[in-house]
């Protein structure tokens, strides 16, 4: 079967008709962190995937990893596929953030002080799809529009529609929230 057959039964087989679908694109900030929590427990949302941006708030390698074992640690059975994304900077150039606050938010959930990290699940990997092309394939193939909150810079959501014109049409709201 086609790779993209099967996502487009695992969208439609799996989305609940009356709760709202949602792609979060996020820098993986802490506050972001909390948002995802809040959102994958509201029972008329229906996340269909996490989308990271690297080098704004948090590190490319990190920004995935922090949303994984966030869902991981608050039980999120729901298989949210989550995605690594653009390493492109959210602030103007020039201006950086101080390496002390990067680093912190790097770490925030996959330090070994963190928590309790032997109860990490090693088994719990991103999406095959990096975040661009999920987004685009989550849009294309739902039989409905998709709600997109940006929660960080918009560099996944921007990439994904100058690469592909067609999926504006499946986007229904666009959420914006940040600087």
């Amino acid at each position: 079967m086609p790779v993209e057959q099967l996502i487009e039964n695992c969208l439609n087989n799996n989305s609940n008709s009356n709760r709202r679908p949602l792609i979060i694109d996020t820098d993986a900030d802490v506050d972001d962190l909390w948002a995802i929590h809040y959102l994958v427990n509201v029972p008329t949302i229906d996340v269909l995937a996490i989308t990271t941006v690297g080098n704004a708030f948090s590190g490319p390698f990190y920004s995935a990893s922090n949303i994984l074992r966030l869902l991981d640690l608050i039980g999120c059975k729901n298989h949210i596929p989550v995605a690594y994304g653009l390493s492109l900077p959210l602030l103007s150039p020039g201006w950086k953030l101080p390496d002390t606050m990067l680093n912190g938010i790097n770490t925030y959930l996959t330090a070994p002080t963190c928590l309790n990290q032997s109860a990490a699940n090693i088994f719990i990997q991103p999406s095959p799809f990096e975040a661009v092309e999920l987004i685009k394939l989550t849009l294309k193939y739902s039989i409905k529009p998709v709600d997109i909150l940006v929660l960080g810079t918009m560099t996944n959501i921007a990439a994904a529609i100058t690469e592909d014109r067609s999926i504006i049409p499946k986007i229904g709201t666009l959420y914006f929230s940040g600087q």
